[in-house]
């Protein structure tokens, strides 16, 4: 999953990586959640103590980007990020939770994603749907999402009700309710989205069938939102297990991003949060699926299927194995997909859908990195009455020359300065920035890799998009997908 979050082709369906929900308030009855659980460690079995691990001073630019962040991590092992901006009186907290479908073992896929639209039905102290009042009626907003490596909550909120908040996300991060009769009327909710998302969307569709095909045989091989017959076949017993044994301090990590005081700020979270028990299971539930051998991609050959869709014209993706997030050649190979299909200047939309003799309505490309693998995207919807078989042996050509021609520093300057403006703007915001903060210290361990991850954008030449460019457009080793309505086979997603 790029991380740069305004480009284009992040606006089409991309439900195999990334589920967000939208969330209105509900009220169900409360149940004392101590009655739900198994026993776990007092507070008084580790010690409180609170560790300023890093700083970093406005004075510290990297390129043009100047921060001002401390990292703390407490002995329970949460970590928090901090990061101060005064320009407004308003917050953004970010929780970012290091549990995602890698992590789910058979029969529990869509555990994350279910358990993320339990996460708002409330939690012991404030109650059976306070959160989302509580959310409202200071003013802000929420949402979160889950994609195959973490679930995200986040609140924008006026900096009056930053130690409210630190309160309310602790109590939903050690006393969830997970009341029975919520649970059961959820599990319909998840089925419609489920439909919503894959069944009844062609680009949902597309995206489900282009991510099964080229990540088999990994953790990454079902769907976020998982399998029909597991959303219909788990318990609300396993499902709280499954939140007690990853929704812990010791998997987490809180970014907060707004008009701070860092002393005070941290002193709020070590007292809502010093007292959660780590999860002592934790490293024996990971290590199984964090090891980055289990994520090669074994996909070979050029492999081409059609399949019934709900699309007056036929639709299009392309999959080709690609990087992961933290792979030296991740920034080149956004650059090649802003070069290629990022908008109205790009190399296809210039030739297929603003040329002289247009062939398609729209194209897009993206490079979907996630922590341990990723897959490189190009997709698009043909116009009436074009040629198939001719205009994909065009296109395939034209993607063969395009590596050795187009790549110049004159067309990467220009390019930049998009993709830089698309950075900064999501580094302006607070939202933006404690997003981006969060995804640098779950995927690659530590969020001071931002500086690197903004040098090598920085520093971004031919040579690199061009060797990212023949590595990720290599049709001796891709899928492609068209769906149509007028074509008779039925593409099954369970």
């Amino acid at each position: 999953m790029g991380k740069f979050y305004g480009l284009l082709w992040l606006s089409i369906a991309l439900f195999h990586f990334l589920v967000g929900c939208s969330h209105a308030p509900e009220v169900v009855a409360t149940k004392d959640a101590q009655e739900l659980g198994n026993s776990a460690p007092s507070a008084s079995d580790f010690p409180k103590k609170t560790t300023l691990i890093k700083e970093v001073s406005p004075d510290e630019k990297i390129g043009e980007i100047s921060l001002n962040l401390r990292k703390y991590q407490l002995s329970n092992g949460l970590k928090v990020i901090l990061a101060k901006n005064d320009l407004n009186p308003i917050f953004s907290l970010y929780v970012h939770y290091g549990v995602g479908s890698k992590h789910e073992t058979p029969g529990m896929t869509g555990s994350s994603h279910f358990l993320e639209h339990m996460m708002f039905k409330g939690a012991k102290k404030f109650g059976a749907g306070a959160f989302d009042r509580l959310v409202e009626g200071n003013g802000g907003s929420n949402n979160a999402y889950t994609n195959n490596d973490a679930t995200v909550y986040h609140e924008n909120m006026p900096i009056e009700a930053l130690e409210l908040m630190v309160d309310v996300e602790s109590d939903r991060m050690q006393n969830l309710l997970l009341e029975e009769q919520g649970f059961m009327a959820e599990k319909n909710v998840v089925l419609e989205e489920k439909k919503m998302r894959y069944e009844n969307s062609p680009h949902g569709q597309l995206m489900a069938g282009v991510s099964r095909k080229l990540l088999i045989d990994t953790p990454y091989e079902t769907p976020v939102i998982g399998t029909d017959e597991d959303i219909k076949r788990v318990t609300r017993d396993e499902l709280y297990q499954y939140f007690k044994n990853f929704y812990a301090p010791n998997n987490a990590t809180i970014v907060i991003a707004g008009k701070l005081d860092f002393d005070k700020t941290i002193g709020w979270i070590e007292k809502s949060f010093g007292n959660i028990p780590p999860s002592f299971k934790l490293n024996f539930l990971k290590e199984g699926r964090e090891n980055p051998a289990l994520y090669t991609l074994k996909h070979k050959g050029q492999v081409q299927e059609e399949f019934y869709g709900l699309a007056d014209q036929p639709m299009f993706l392309y999959g080709f194995p690609g990087m992961a997030y933290g792979d030296p050649s991740h920034p080149a190979m956004e650059m090649l997909s802003l070069m290629l299909g990022g908008g109205a200047s790009s190399v296809l939309e210039q030739k297929y859908v603003k040329g002289k003799n247009p062939k398609l309505s729209t194209v897009y490309t993206g490079d979907m990195s996630m922590q341990h693998a990723g897959i490189f995207i190009l997709g698009g919807t043909l116009l009436p009455g074009i040629d198939r078989k001719k205009f994909f042996q065009e296109l395939e050509s034209d993607l063969v020359t395009f590596c050795k021609k187009n790549i110049t520093q004159g067309q990467i300057d220009k390019f930049k300065n998009l993709l830089f403006r698309s950075f900064f703007e999501q580094l302006d915001t607070n939202h933006g920035l404690a997003d981006f903060l969060g995804n640098e210290e779950i995927y690659s361990g530590n969020f001071l890799n931002y500086q690197n991850t903004i040098n090598n954008y920085f520093n971004l030449g031919p040579n690199q998009v061009k060797s990212a460019c023949e590595v990720a457009i290599n049709l001796n080793r891709s899928y492609r997908l068209v769906l149509w309505s007028k074509f008779k086979n039925k593409m099954v997603i369970k």
